[in-house]
This record gives structure tokens, sequence and C-alpha cells, in this order.
């Protein structure tokens, strides 16, 4: 049957079948402001978690409404529909299915309801929810970065409680000899929606015993309510670094003649203060040690600013043969780590290459 545009009033009266957490009061007020607006509140849910909820078109004109499609913004809901025909003076049912996803997240998600009827305006099925583990760790990865072998790290870790039930006691276990834990308190919440408080603990990094380079380890969380156990994990990164870095790492003079002086020139490279959080100047601390004798191998250094400098050697040969050394970039008290500079040349007699 044709439908006439100027016979249909565009009157619409929406049910919603409320469940979960969903706040009718809210519902009222939200369909008021906009009475092509349906929404469904799942509260809070579990991460991968589905959830289904039924919405209701009620057409309380004297003609029917067709159907066309249902645009979705999200491939975590599926639609169901009863029938693609919503009948004059009845109803048709919308089942929506919602599949949560991994991270913890406040989630608000559209789907539109198109009508053949071009008079009729789209109806948006709106679906919210509140994504929460029972257990959100904060952060979730850390991440250390050690120059100073005489000082230990501490990094500090917030768990927030979304049991059913309340944590009542909190563990931190290592998997690494080198990382220590405090006890576990009670803190602040992180999030201000939760129904419980968060719980705070601090992991101490031991960087004595540690390998240049980076460390990985783990940290287990166990946490206990008054019927559960629940577990997670953290994973800890410590890349054990010097202060400096020299480019490039290696002298290597090639063949040179005996008697005669030649140079080579380095880049020293230091990290900014800031960035280690370090108090003291590591170019007060600065040593330079080296194998060779001085006259056979000369430094010096020129500081061009507060994170580079400039190193030239000089090396004049006394013999032929093969010559390897070490030069160190050391600090004094041992503050930082040190870093060695292989020099390598190939020495000849002037006199036997005429």
């Amino acid at each position: 049957m044709p439908h006439k545009k100027n016979l249909v009033t565009k009157s619409l009266l929406i049910a919603v079948l409320l469940s979960g957490c969903y706040n009718a009061q809210t519902s009222r007020h939200e369909q008021k402001e906009n009475q092509n607006l349906l929404i469904h509140d799942f509260g809070i849910i579990r991460p991968q978690s589905e959830h289904t909820h039924t919405f209701y078109l009620e057409n309380n004109t004297e003609h029917d409404w067709h159907v066309s499609e249902i645009e979705k913004s999200c491939s975590c809901t599926a639609i169901k529909l009863s029938s693609d025909i919503v009948p004059a003076k009845g109803s048709t049912e919308i089942e929506m299915t919602y599949r949560a996803g991994k991270e913890m997240a406040d989630e608000k998600r559209d789907s539109s309801v198109v009508f053949e009827e071009t008079n009729i305006s789209p109806i948006i099925l709106r679906i919210k929810a509140q994504i929460r583990p029972e257990m959100y760790i904060s952060p979730r990865n850390i991440a250390i970065t050690a120059y100073r072998p005489d000082k230990n790290y501490s990094s500090t870790i917030k768990v927030h409680d979304w049991t059913d039930k309340g944590i009542v006691s909190m563990d931190f276990l290592p998997d690494e000899p080198w990382v220590t834990a405090s006890d576990c308190k009670k803190s602040r919440a992180i999030d201000t929606s939760s129904p419980f408080s968060a719980w705070e603990g601090e992991i101490n990094i031991n960087s004595k015993t540690l390998m240049f380079g980076r460390n990985y380890g783990r940290i287990k969380i166990v946490a206990r309510d008054r019927h559960n156990e629940y577990s997670t994990f953290v994973d800890l990164v410590v890349t054990v670094s010097s202060i400096a870095k020299i480019i490039p790492s290696n002298l290597f003079f090639g063949d040179v003649d005996r008697g005669k002086t030649t140079t080579l020139q380095c880049v020293l490279l230091m990290v900014p203060q800031e960035q280690t959080g370090l108090h003291d100047d590591p170019w007060e601390a600065l040593v330079i040690e080296k194998e060779l004798p001085d006259d056979v191998l000369k430094i010096q250094l020129a500081k061009e600013s507060q994170t580079k400098g400039l190193l030239t050697f000089s090396l004049t040969p006394a013999s032929s043969g093969k010559l390897a050394g070490d030069v160190k970039i050391k600090f004094k008290k041992g503050q930082f780590h040190e870093l060695r500079l292989p020099v390598i040349a190939h020495l000849r007699d002037c006199q036997t290459n005429l």
C-alpha cells in the first residue's frame, strides 16, 4: 500500500525494556530531549563478556513503518530484528548483543534504525557500559633505565579494586632476586566511580646485581576477597645503561707510520640530567684512563655543551708491529657505568716502505 506523507503523523512512543543498572529517571529525561533516542546502560561488566538487551519500538500511528536497514557503528554489537515491519498501533522487538573489549573503558555505542518512509527519522539505539576487570593495574608495564650502579630504583604500582566483594588482602610477588616488594596498603581510589578503594605497593630494584643492557622480570599480583583469589602480572624491564655514549665506539687507526702522528676524533654524548633525574654533574666526575703511555697516545676533551663533547686522540707510535689497548671513560666513585673504547693500529716502519 502506498504511503502518503501528508497523512502520517510523526509520533513515536518508545518503550525500553530496562535491566541491569539502567536508570529509568535518566532514560525519561533523555527521551524527553530526543524522542528518537533509546538508551540502555549495562553498567559495570567484565572484559570480553557478552550482554544482551531487547529494545521495543511502539508505533501509535495509523500506518506501518518499514525498516530498510540498521546501521552499526561497531562490530562489537550484533542486532536481531523480530520483524522488519513496525505495525500500526503495534510494536517490534530489536535484540542487541554487545561483546566487551579486552581493555578497561567507558563504552558508548550507537546503532541507527533507518526506515523506508523518508518522513520517519532514524531511531538511535544506544548502549553504554563500564568495562572493568576484577583488578585494574597502573602501570601495566614498568620500564626503568638504571644509570647508576650504586643506586636502588623503585616504582609504585596501584591496583584498582573492581571485584564483586572487595579485596581484603594483596601481595606483590617478584620472580627475580634483584626485585623486592613492600607491603601493599589501601590508598586513594584511582577511579572515583569504583565501589571499592585502591591498593598501592612499591617494588625496589637492586641495580648492582644487574647485567649491562636489558634485564627482564615479572611481578605477580595476587588479591583476595572473602571468597575468591585473583591474580595478574606486571611486566618489568630494567635497562642498565651508561650515562655517556661515544661515537664511534672504537678507535681503529688502521696502518700508521712509526714516528708520525695520526689523529682521530670521537663525539662524547651525555644523557641530559632532566632525563636521568640525577643531581650530579657527570662532566665534573668524568675521568679518562688509557693503557697506552702518554708519548704514544694523547687525549684532549673539548666540552661543547652540557650534553656533548669532542675527544681528540693523537697516536704517535715509537715502534713497528700491532698496537692495541683500551681507553676507559670512567666516573669518580663509580657513580656511573664506565665505557671502554678499544684502540687498534697496525704500525709500520717508514724506512722499509721507501
